[in-house]
């Protein structure tokens, strides 16, 4: 048996397979391959795992940056199974917000989720901002106020697509 890429998959999926996997776990098995071995498939390992387990992944793009910016970079419009990317939904309610002269409303949302993967939502479209009465809005920019806190700019109706 070799000690290639295909390898280190066959290794990683025994790993996923053990009760104790978790991103630290998974994290250590990464750094030991780049110690081990001349080629470390990053690439392949996070598709692999994206169709794995893509909440183990989700996790280990939290513990490590490389991982984290590799996911921002590759994000498919399409899971591996053929579903579509799943979506990041934002409840809002306007009825306290007073819009601009152009009609866009500045929404304050507060969210436990990292910005790089709010950042990869807004990129491929899947923030979705929800209003109660007027349902689903146009969401036309975003910026980070503090930590996990943002801006959302948003406008009533929907962009045709």
């Amino acid at each position: 048996m070799g000690y290639g890429p295909s390898y280190i998959i066959q290794e990683l999926d025994f790993m996923l397979t053990h009760p104790s996997c978790n991103a630290a776990v998974i994290d250590k098995f990464y750094h030991n391959c780049l110690m081990m071995y001349d080629e470390v498939p990053l690439f392949t390992m996070v598709e692999h795992m994206r169709k794995e387990n893509p909440k183990l992944l989700r996790e280990w793009s939290m513990l490590n940056t490389t991982v984290r910016s590799l996911m921002i970079d590759l994000v498919p419009e399409k899971v591996g199974d053929g579903r579509e990317l799943q979506e990041l939904n934002v409840p809002v309610d306007l009825r306290e917000i007073t819009p601009t002269q152009n009609g866009i409303y500045l929404v304050k949302w507060t969210s436990e989720i990292e910005e790089p993967i709010v950042n990869a939502h807004f990129k491929t479209k899947s923030l979705l901002v929800f209003d109660k009465l007027e349902g689903r809005l146009h969401l036309v920019g975003i910026s980070k106020v503090g930590h996990n806190q943002y801006h959302l700019y948003v406008k009533k109706g929907r962009k045709p697509q």
